[in-house]
């Protein structure tokens, strides 16, 4: 597997995970990933690809439009990956055993995490369910 290498400095660093662009350098890039996401960069290129990340101040042809990510149907979640993409599918929004709560079923966990976040304040129930309460960012409110 190739890293990524530093680029040129006009080009910036953009978090798939928060969001948050920055100036590319190796320092920078691996003291976000580490103190924000509690990821190596290593990992984090494993997981979104080793383009991942890079944009240019200067447009050039290679530089990927809104229409080269994949977006969740059911949620705001997209990525430059297929694969990041599938996996999201499978791990939230596909049929799951039923988990009740408040007498309602829910059979996804989107549909219990969207439950959780438009029902309860108690953020111990994200624990009691095991959902990631770090989903809100793909969750758009009614």
């Amino acid at each position: 597997k190739t890293e990524p290498t530093c680029p040129e400095p006009k080009e910036k660093f953009y978090c798939e995970i928060c969001k948050e662009e920055f100036p590319w350098t190796d320092a920078k890039i691996k003291d976000h990933l580490s103190l924000k996401h509690c990821l190596t960069k290593e990992f984090y290129f494993t997981l979104y690809g080793t383009n991942s990340g890079r944009k240019s101040d200067e447009k050039s042809k290679d530089d990927r439009s809104s229409d080269d990510r994949f977006a969740c149907k059911d949620c705001l979640f997209s990525s430059s990956r297929k694969s990041a993409l599938t996996g999201h599918i499978q791990k939230y929004h596909e049929m799951t055993d039923e988990v009740s709560c408040c007498k309602k079923k829910f059979n996804t966990k989107w549909a219990l995490f969207v439950h959780l976040v438009e029902s309860h304040k108690d953020k111990e129930l994200f624990t009691k369910f095991q959902i990631w309460p770090g989903l809100e960012k793909y969750y758009a409110s009614k």
